[in-house]
């Protein structure tokens, strides 16, 4: 860990309906913000805008887990719906992105999971309806060890047939479909990230043509 970054480590399949765990990163988000200026990251297993199959399959998530703590549909429709204002794609991720903007937290950087890939995004922001007031640089880092999304799917899904406009910006040449991890450095005088393969290769990322990429926070 760096002295540089704060990190939030949070469970994403139960934010949504756990109080408690708003209530703290509330309170630890203000207590970042007052007393460091530090990089605040967001460490989760769902990321905010997920990529592969789950693009078209976007309530499944909210509804499987809201069920599995107790809620039933219309207690989870109840809280998609006071966010559906504020964000444009749903599904757990989107949710919880609107969730954390309602809050006023703001993260640098995420880091996450779940999609059996490697995929690095940079933006400002994954609701056009609700801008960030900086750049969000996401990272999913999910080649651990499962079955691969295959490219050739996402070429299928990719960039035209998906039901929300905004995902069709989303490139499925610029991934790695394959199975390795991220690295990380918060102390160099610009923090980074690169890819490595599950064999320690370093990579170059596909659409940027380099390995070292750059998280501009």
């Amino acid at each position: 860990f760096s002295e540089r970054a704060d990190f939030f480590c949070m469970d994403s399949n139960t934010f949504p309906f756990d109080k408690d765990q708003q209530y703290w990163l509330k309170e630890a988000y203000a207590f970042s913000c007052q007393n460091s200026d530090n990089i605040k990251v967001l460490v989760q297993h769902h990321p905010y805008l997920a990529f592969g199959k789950r693009l078209l399959k976007y309530e499944d998530d909210i509804n499987l887990y809201g069920k599995s703590f107790g809620f039933d549909e219309a207690s989870i429709k109840a809280i998609v719906d006071r966010h559906a204002s504020s964000h444009a794609h749903s599904g757990l991720g989107g949710l919880i992105e609107s969730m954390h903007l309602n809050m006023g937290i703001d993260f640098n950087l995420m880091l996450c999971a779940h999609d059996h890939v490697l995929k690095f995004d940079h933006r400002t922001g994954f609701t056009p309806a609700r801008r960030r007031s900086r750049f969000l640089t996401q990272i999913i880092s999910g080649g651990g060890g499962g079955n691969l999304i295959n490219r050739n799917d996402m070429v299928k899904i990719l960039p035209g047939n998906t039901p929300d406009k905004w995902l069709r910006s989303y490139d499925p040449s610029e991934a790695l479909y394959m199975h390795g991890y991220n690295y990380f450095n918060f102390n160099h005088a610009k923090p980074y990230t690169s890819f490595y393969s599950e064999y320690g290769k370093l990579l170059n990322y596909p659409g940027l043509n380099q390995p070292y990429l750059d998280l501009d926070i």
